[in-house]
């Protein structure tokens, strides 16, 4: 015949049943919490990645900003004053292709955007390469004015192309 515990050998056993329950308790609440806790973690750190990023993209605009101001000071230069182009020499990767290596690696979605920049540096760029060597001493001023406003023109172009960036970029760390 089956042999029951008593009352009083069950009572001995309820402390160690309850040690037992309580320590997998915790023991499953811990590793809920630290699931939890790594997934917040890998977000943040992958939030924090890209916020870096969009700032970097910022910042590289604001570069090709000032690189195209002066190039527009040096074509006025030379079309007034015969002053030599002396183009720009970058010891690191220069500004515009990080902007493309990041675009095209980061943030296809502003794909659009970057194809009219580009539209507007090469329009930039067609005219500055034809100019570069070309002497403007024989010119009127009305003719070095309207060049001048040529150049004016196409880098307001860049300019306008560069601030619809870093307003995409602005709205990008925003949401």
């Amino acid at each position: 015949m089956a042999q029951y515990l008593s009352p009083s050998e069950i009572s001995s056993w309820i402390p160690v049943i309850a040690a037992l329950l309580g320590a997998t308790v915790v023991f499953v609440g811990n590793l809920i919490n630290q699931q939890f806790t790594n997934k917040h973690k890998v977000r943040l750190e992958r939030e924090d990645r890209e916020r870096g990023r969009l700032e970097s993209m910022y910042e590289i605009l604001i570069a090709i900003r000032i690189d195209y101001q002066g190039m527009l000071g040096q074509v006025i230069s030379k079309v007034h004053f015969d002053t030599p182009i002396n183009p720009k020499e970058y010891s690191d990767t220069p500004p515009i292709i990080r902007l493309n290596m990041l675009i095209h690696m980061y943030f296809q979605s502003l794909s659009e955007a970057h194809k009219k920049f580009v539209s507007a540096q090469g329009a930039f760029g067609e005219k500055y390469a034809a100019n570069i060597s070309t002497s403007f001493v024989k010119e009127s001023t009305d003719a070095k004015q309207r060049i001048c406003g040529e150049y004016a023109k196409l880098f307001k172009e860049i300019d306008s192309e560069i601030s619809k960036l870093q307003k995409q970029l602005a709205l990008m760390v925003k949401a």
